[in-house]
């Protein structure tokens, strides 16, 4: 899947193209290296697409229905353990996504829609956001 990196400047990665074909840089191939990017994430989406079909992983709740059977499975009589799951995220990376103190730089808009069922649209969580008000005022 592809993610974000706030640090990838696709002038940066044409230039160091250049470089090693001898080719003077050119504003042109940036775009060009753009064009052919976006294309093939939309190649690679296309086929985890028709992957995730074959397999009838296409379903909207695929995902919680198979998290990891054997790390949320336990058995009758068995002694618990300390840490009942065990899970990593980004490094903390996400934090430098959110406040400005750990990054540097401009903020980048993407315009572009989400392609994977992992994130939630924005309009779908925000349906929520005046539940536990309305609940403290009944």
């Amino acid at each position: 899947q592809h993610r974000v990196c706030p640090r990838f400047s696709i002038q940066a990665q044409v230039k160091a193209l250049c470089f090693l074909h001898s080719l003077p840089f050119n504003r042109t191939l940036v775009n060009q290296f753009s064009i052919a990017f976006d294309v093939y994430l939309d190649i690679l989406h296309g086929v985890d697409q028709l992957v995730n079909a074959a397999l009838h992983r296409d379903r909207p709740n695929w995902r919680m229905l198979n998290a990891c059977p054997p790390c949320l499975h336990s058995l009758e009589d068995e002694p618990p353990l300390k840490y009942r799951l065990l899970v990593t995220m980004d490094g903390n990376s996400s934090l430098k996504l959110v406040n400005n103190v750990f990054r540097s730089g401009q903020v980048q808009e993407d315009i572009k829609t989400r392609r994977s069922d992992i994130w939630i649209l924005p309009e779908e969580v925000d349906r929520f956001k005046d539940e536990v008000s309305r609940a403290q005022v009944s």
